[in-house]
């Protein structure tokens, strides 16, 4: 018995083939490899909260930049489709909300803190793609007059 616990705090002792317990020590990731898998789990966290509140891809686009050096701290930069804002799905939402759900999401996911969402609204939805929303009347009143 005395052998069994001398051998359980030997270095070799986990290693050994009769226990049939092997530890293998976790592959460290250098700082650049961090870096990019904390811009991914951004980028992860930004997509599935606008899936959440029903934003479609082709609606949008976003920049990702870290602010340290480390990429603990980031600021996004999105620029969401105008006939987006004017749906019936964000009208219960703000943009402010959303902002939170990111953060929120991030930070209790993954330790990743987002400063802030700066949003920028488009009027040009050809440069998204198309999307399946149909065009609302204040939406064409607005850009009659803007075209006016």
């Amino acid at each position: 018995m005395i052998s069994f616990i001398k051998r359980l705090f030997t270095p070799n002792a986990w290693n050994t083939m009769d226990n049939h317990v092997t530890i293998i020590d976790p592959v460290k990731m250098s700082l650049d490899e961090r870096m990019d898998w904390r811009h991914s789990m951004v980028h992860k966290s930004v997509q599935s909260v606008f899936a959440s509140v029903g934003i479609s891809k082709s609606a949008y686009r976003y920049r990702t930049l870290p602010i340290d050096n480390r990429a603990h701290y980031f600021v996004i930069m999105a620029d969401i489709s105008s006939q987006i804002v004017f749906t019936n799905r964000l009208k219960s939402l703000k943009l402010s909300e959303i902002s939170k759900m990111v953060s929120t999401h991030a930070f209790e996911n993954y330790g990743i803190t987002i400063e802030s969402i700066y949003w920028k609204s488009n009027d040009a939805t050809e440069s998204f793609g198309k999307f399946l929303l149909p065009q609302l009347p204040i939406q064409e009143k607005i850009n009659s007059e803007l075209r006016a």
